[in-house]
């Protein structure tokens, strides 16, 4: 159940360390396996994409215009330390998980997931193929995983 990913997702990210972004990649790891554990048996026409974005550099709040995935459902936001909910806005050294999946029609349509997270400071695309094209504006270091 999705409800249950995310569920264990906040308890990871309400950890004292994730506020130091110590051991993300464990807990992104521990999603993934949870997610493809749930749909194991439809994998070919289920994808998801996850992403961690991190306003690492800024000394301002980064506002968070579009969250997206382009070919299927609307993306879930898991706040982690440091982001505002209510403003959609990343703080200082604050970071959220953006988590895509796709309905079973766009995957057979497209064979591909692409999600999509534009903000004040810099916009994001990934596709569960694996391309990465980030296109960072100066003074911002967003981590995509």
């Amino acid at each position: 159940e999705i409800m249950r990913i995310e569920d264990q997702a906040l308890r990871w990210f309400d950890l004292p360390s994730a506020a130091h972004f110590q051991y993300l990649d464990a807990a992104l790891a521990q999603i993934t396996q949870m997610w493809n554990d749930k749909y194991k048996s439809s994998l070919k026409t289920r994808k998801c994409v996850m992403m961690l974005v991190v306003n690492g550099t800024s000394k301002t709040p980064v506002q968070v215009n579009r969250v997206h995935a382009l070919s299927g459902r609307e993306a879930m936001v898991i706040p982690c330390p440091g982001y505002d909910e209510y403003s959609k806005q990343l703080m200082p050294q604050g970071a959220a998980l953006f988590f895509g999946y796709s309905s079973r029609k766009a995957v057979r349509e497209l064979g591909v997931v692409n999600f999509l997270v534009d903000t004040t400071a810099f916009s994001v695309k990934v596709s569960n193929v694996g391309s990465l094209k980030p296109s960072p504006k100066p003074g911002f270091a967003p981590y995509v995983q």
